[in-house]
């Protein structure tokens, strides 16, 4: 039953998102090379989205992941060409230098990024409850609350 609330979550993201763009459905299935009845099979909730058009959705729109998934952070990346990220020397703590890295690897590769996105959006349906505990309990020790 939490799978179907997730897929139906992810089904009103994703017409929210082309209502943001003002584009019908028949021009984003296009555009992401799927037919118009899968995409309203999808914005119904009456078919899960596999993960390459989720994948495909973002690559395609900039659509964050987290925000797909989720709903966490915005909803569009950022969208300035060449746009570099910027973080705290010790934002990951002792994990910096590999998340550097790998942001690198994504910056320059289509395939790290279908990979990544992939392995992720995967990930997050099968592990948003766990997920959002363990930020809810990293949070609280920043806070120096106990939970």
């Amino acid at each position: 039953m939490k799978q179907e609330n997730n897929v139906i979550a992810v089904s009103k993201r994703l017409k929210a998102v082309r209502r943001e763009l003002d584009i019908s459905q028949k021009d984003f299935a296009a555009r992401i090379d799927v037919s118009g009845s899968y995409l309203s099979e999808i914005e119904s909730g009456k078919t899960k989205p596999g993960y390459n058009f989720l994948i495909a959705i973002a690559k395609e729109f900039r659509i964050s992941p987290s925000w797909l998934l989720l709903e966490e952070g915005e909803m569009f990346l950022e969208s300035a060409p060449g746009a570099s990220i910027s973080m705290g020397e010790n934002e990951f703590g002792d994990q910096t230098g590999r998340v550097k890295e790998l942001l690198l690897y994504l910056k320059q590769s289509p395939l790290v990024q279908s990979t990544i996105l992939s392995y992720a959006g995967k990930f997050f349906l099968e592990n948003e409850e766990s997920i959002r505990k363990d930020i809810e309990k990293n949070e609280a020790k920043k806070t120096g609350n106990s939970l």
